[in-house]
């Protein structure tokens, strides 16, 4: 049994993970309309101002996107202060119980129900199906004994 430190996620942070996610997925929709627009730029003339201008309003846009979601007061559990107990089966993670008035509650899921991990610079993405997934910071263990054996236990056995 493995358990981490109580972790929470600033919406700047949990911004920054949705936002890196993005670019490492799509990141061919960022760089076709930049190609296009330099294209443009190059060979059309100056009368592609269109050209130009899509890209930046395309990226702006997205981030925009991104933005609103992370700050979005219905991913508040998203980013809730917790820990995680991972089990050789299942993982546990605990929210709330931090005042008298916070009730505690507790999910379960097992290992085996896991079936993709992204790695990320700072944390992993660990997808029940895909659209739930939780966020694990990879400084969140209190030794690298612990690490190791979360990903002997969890990441080793997650095929994708």
């Amino acid at each position: 049994m493995v358990t981490t430190r109580s972790f929470e996620l600033s919406r700047k942070q949990f911004f920054f993970v949705i936002l890196e996610m993005t670019l490492k997925t799509r990141w061919w929709s960022f760089l076709l309309p930049i190609a296009i627009s330099v294209y443009a730029t190059f060979t059309l003339g100056p009368d592609t101002l269109f050209f130009r201008l899509f890209p930046l309003v395309y990226v702006f846009t997205t981030c925009l996107r991104v933005y609103l979601y992370a700050y979005s007061r219905q991913n508040a559990n998203m980013i809730s202060e917790r820990k995680l107990v991972i089990y050789p089966d299942k993982i546990a993670s605990q929210a709330g119980g931090s005042n008298v008035f916070d009730t505690p509650v507790t999910n379960e899921v097992a290992i085996d129900s896991i079936w993709k991990k992204v790695t990320l610079n700072h944390y992993w993405l660990l997808y029940v199906n895909r659209v739930n997934y939780f966020i694990v910071p990879k400084d969140a263990f209190t030794s690298d004994a612990d690490r190791q054996a979360f990903e002997t236990m969890v990441l080793n056995r997650v095929k994708k």
